[in-house]
């Protein structure tokens, strides 16, 4: 079994990516970037420590993917019960 590992920067590139795309995706597309986004934040190296500022840009770059989620989500609902 192999491991999946990214930098943080590399982390960072993939959510910029997704939350350009994120505004016009499919329900499926979105599901399938944001698998890919949380993939890249687990294989993140050298994992950053506790508390530390990598810490803190890693899970703030993971919120902000998650609400540009839900944010599509919201409106793909609204799109469909019109």
């Amino acid at each position: 079994m192999s491991t999946f590992v990214c930098t943080l920067e590399q982390f960072k590139g993939v959510v910029a990516e997704f939350c350009k795309s994120a505004p016009t995706a499919s329900d499926d597309a979105l599901e399938a970037g944001f698998k890919c986004v949380t993939l890249h934040y687990l294989g993140i190296e050298p994992a950053p420590k506790s508390g530390s500022w990598q810490e803190i840009i890693a899970v703030s770059c993971l919120n902000y993917a998650s609400n540009r989620k839900i944010d599509r989500i919201a409106l793909l609902m609204e799109q469909s019960h019109d």
